[in-house]
């Protein structure tokens, strides 16, 4: 395993990522074993993200912070020279968070991102990005993100989705400004520029930009009291900025609670929290 160590969160710019030559993948390929660990990371202060997903102020952080906690680490692995995706044009299809217990801004720790296994799909390949905080050597808050690539050997075939669930709430209308993905970018340190205007999105096969599904999941998850969760989600259509998505959950009782985010008729956002299987599917 190669291993980047960093003691303060690394810098990498937009334009490294995008002008950066990636080989891809091919059948038999192995992704390499990387990884990024930052140590002595500060949970931190995550205030103006509880505040742009809507999360009342103080106690534990978010379960979806310590994702956005390590996207420098996220960025600095998929610009290391071993990597074999570019890193532009990935798209997010699905996450998992889980967390042993809740967290606190001012803990110190060590945050970790390591390359999974990748899967072909119908165009292209899916692969997986591991992200954990650890106290003491014990792992508090992972998660899963499984993304899309262009860069590799698809199978070809029209495979069937699971279908989308129909949660039980009453329909909550979400508010998505056209700025809310340059509000986004200044608080996540993502800068793509399919976020930002609908002009920069536009070069990438969008007619406006889109809002990153990690907002979409976070203010969800605020609305429907998530805590702990765990949470796993699909991400199936992009929310465009500026729009009226609808968010309906599960009223609160035993068992995982369903949420659903549709625009227009469509499923953009699939969830279930409080599922009791690590590895079970949305």
């Amino acid at each position: 395993m190669t291993e980047l160590r960093f003691t303060a969160p690394p810098s990498v710019s937009l334009l490294r990522l995008g002008l950066r030559r990636a080989p891809g993948l091919r059948t038999g390929d192995p992704l390499p074993p990387l990884s990024a660990r930052l140590v002595g990371a500060r949970v931190g202060d995550n205030s103006r993200w509880r505040a742009l997903c809507g999360y009342p102020d103080g106690g534990p952080v978010p379960l979806t912070w310590p994702f956005l906690a390590a996207a420098a680490l996220h960025k600095a692995l998929l610009a290391h020279p071993a990597f074999p995706l570019p890193a532009m044009g990935l798209v997010h299809l699905r996450q998992t968070l889980r967390a042993s217990r809740p967290l606190m801004p001012d803990e110190l720790g060590d945050l970790v991102v390591e390359g999974g296994g990748w899967r072909p799909a119908r165009r292209g390949v899916e692969f997986d990005l591991q992200t954990r905080f650890e106290v003491g050597g014990q792992r508090v808050w992972w998660g899963t993100t499984t993304a899309w690539s262009p860069a590799g050997p698809g199978h070809g075939e029209d495979r069937a989705r699971p279908p989308a669930p129909e949660p039980d709430g009453a329909p909550v209308l979400l508010d998505v400004p056209e700025d809310l993905g340059r509000r986004y970018a200044r608080v996540s340190g993502d800068f793509n520029p399919i976020h930002w205007h609908a002009w920069t999105a536009r070069p990438f096969g969008f007619r406006r930009a889109i809002i990153h599904g990690m907002w979409t999941l976070s203010r969800a998850l605020a609305l429907a009291d998530a805590g702990l969760g765990p949470v796993d989600a699909r991400f199936l259509a992009p929310v465009p900025l500026p729009s009226a998505p609808v968010l309906r959950v599960d009223p609160p009782g035993p068992g995982p609670r369903r949420l659903r985010v549709d625009l227009d008729g469509r499923a953009c956002l699939v969830a279930t929290v409080g599922t009791a299987d690590e590895n079970s599917p949305v």
